[in-house]
Order: C-alpha cells, then sequence, then structure tokens
C-alpha cells in the first residue's frame, strides 16, 4: 500500500526523531486571527518534553497590525518556566516581530520569515536581556488548500550580556516538517527540529503542534 506523500513525510520524521540520541518531544497549541480591520492578535502555549517528562513551557500573546498583504508588525509577551533539579526558573520577555509571508518564490516553493527582537527578565539574574532571532522559512504546497511541506531556519543572538547571556551568536534551531489541514480552521504541524546551543550541543526533538485560525 502507498501512503500519500504527507503521511509517508510523516512516518519518516516522527520515528527518527522520537529515537535520537536525547530525543526531546515539543507540543504546541496556538490560536490566531483577525480584530476587525488590519488589527489582528494570537496566542501560545509550547510544552517541552525530555527523557525525565516536562521541562519546560512557554504561554505566550501578541497584538498585530496589518501592513499589506505580505507583512505583519507585532507587539507581544512571554512567561516561561523552566524545571531543572526539583526546582522552578521563570523568564518573562517583551518581543516585537516583523512577519514576512510568501515575499519570494522558487517555482512552487514560498519564501516567508520573521525578524524577532526579545527584551528578557531572567529569575536570579540581574539586568536586561536583549535578543536577536531572525527566521527563513520556505513551504512546499503539494495541493491547493491542502497538506504542504515546511522547512526553517532559526538563529539566536544575544545583544549584550544582561540577564545573564553570553554575548554573540547562541543558538540555531533547524526544521522540517509537514502541515495538515484537519477541518477548515484547524491546522496539524509535525515534523522534527534539531537545535544546536551553544555550550549545551545539539539535541533533536520531534514537534505536534495544533493550530487554530478565526
Amino acid at each position: 500500500m502507498r501512503l500519500p506523500l504527507p503521511l509517508a513525510a510523516l512516518a519518516i520524521l516522527i520515528p527518527g526523531a522520537a529515537f535520537a540520541k536525547d530525543g526531546e518531544v515539543w507540543t504546541s497549541a496556538g490560536a490566531s486571527g483577525s480584530l476587525g480591520g488590519d488589527w489582528r492578535a494570537s496566542v501560545d502555549g509550547i510544552a517541552r518534553f525530555d527523557g525525565d517528562g516536562l521541562y519546560e513551557w512557554v504561554a505566550s500573546g501578541a497584538i498585530g497590525y496589518r501592513l499589506d498583504r505580505h507583512a505583519t508588525v507585532w507587539a507581544g509577551y512571554v512567561y516561561k518556566t523552566a524545571y531543572a533539579s526539583n526546582a522552578a526558573t521563570n523568564e518573562q520577555r517583551v518581543r516585537e516581530d516583523l512577519t514576512l509571508d510568501d515575499i519570494a518564490r522558487i517555482g512552487p516553493v514560498r519564501i516567508g520569515g520573521r525578524l524577532r527582537g526579545e527584551e528578557r527578565w531572567r529569575e536570579g539574574r540581574s539586568g536586561l536581556g536583549w535578543r536577536a532571532r531572525p527566521m527563513l522559512r520556505l513551504t512546499l504546497p503539494l495541493r491547493k488548500d491542502g497538506p504542504a511541506l515546511v522547512a526553517g531556519a532559526e538563529g539566536f543572538f544575544n545583544l549584550g550580556s544582561g540577564a545573564g547571556q553570553r554575548r554573540g551568536y547562541d543558538r540555531i534551531r533547524e526544521s522540517i516538517g509537514v502541515q495538515l489541514p484537519l477541518a477548515k480552521a484547524v491546522r496539524l504541524d509535525a515534523g522534527y527540529l534539531r537545535q544546536w546551543t551553544r555550550g549545551a550541543g545539539t539535541i533533536g526533538a520531534a514537534t505536534l503542534g495544533l493550530a487554530y485560525k478565526w
């Protein structure tokens, strides 16, 4: 029996991620949509698991304004809790985004991206941590309003040493996966993510997310 291409991609991506050395599972759920006119809103939650269970969760919300059919500017707030050594530490962020959708194409592949700035306050650390996170995203639709293959890369650059940061290039995330529409307003994202962090090495994670658009 031949699997449809999106399911074949899942069959390749998910087992490889789940059984990779130091493999993790990152789950997410989010909702976004119009507030009227060119105004937008989004809310997101992320839970990250390793072999010992939940080790980090992140909650965020943002308000956006659509500049044109390709570009939207956003301002938001993020709260993160990380668990280690039977203790929890918290981090708060203010963030600013410029999202760019379908700004160029290579054949059927759509090119998009995001430039994010963050100001971080970390529990037990002094000062304000500034960070830039540029991201490139490629999307290959498999059919109109249907499944799509996606790939992305996101860099993390610390712009100072406040909040316990190490100045300079600090991290990269590379991902590949598939988007599957489950209903008119609901989408499933599944795939594999590879993250390298300076001083901590590389991890692999299976990713699974639900997105709702109102």
